[in-house]
């Protein structure tokens, strides 16, 4: 089973001007205002590996996939998961976004009790992810048929 996440942050809700109004009717110095905006437009996160600084990422809305065995065992143990990562993330899955994916081998009836247990949906064969699709047919020239007119589209001009 593939899990597509999609991740509720808090500065996915916050409108920038009105924060930036706020802070200013509030009575605070102009530079103090745009210093403050500058930061929360352009956060960004080090990460440290076995104590090595690894690197910078700026935040995003890209979604997320896991992947796990379709069971109930693995979906009990992947709701705790999520509840620990909110936790310390204060960042909440955003359920009407994300989505289910099951193998063709996977039983409708299991199917049914992990989407009802986890209260997401389960994704349409003819839905994309990063425009390409989440399902492949038989022929791989079909289904990769769009991506390689855009890459043409691109490389020619």
């Amino acid at each position: 089973m593939a899990v597509k996440l999609d991740t509720s942050k808090a500065y996915d809700w916050v409108e920038w001007n009105f924060l930036r109004q706020m802070m200013i009717r509030l009575g605070f110095d102009e530079r103090w205002v745009e210093l403050a905006m500058e930061i929360v437009r352009r956060a960004t996160y080090s990460i440290l590996i076995n104590g090595e600084l690894k690197g910078f990422v700026q935040p995003s809305r890209d979604d997320c996939l896991l992947f796990c065995e379709a069971s109930m065992e693995e979906g009990h143990q992947l709701l705790d998961i999520l509840s620990r990562y909110k936790a310390a993330s204060g960042q909440a899955i955003n359920r009407q976004k994300t989505s289910l994916f099951f193998s063709r081998n996977t039983k409708p009836e299991v199917k049914d009790a992990i989407k009802n247990m986890l209260g997401i949906r389960i994704m349409n064969n003819y839905e994309k992810y990063l425009r390409l699709p989440m399902v492949g047919g038989q022929s791989k020239v079909a289904t990769f048929k769009e991506l390689q007119e855009r890459i043409t589209k691109r490389v020619m001009g």
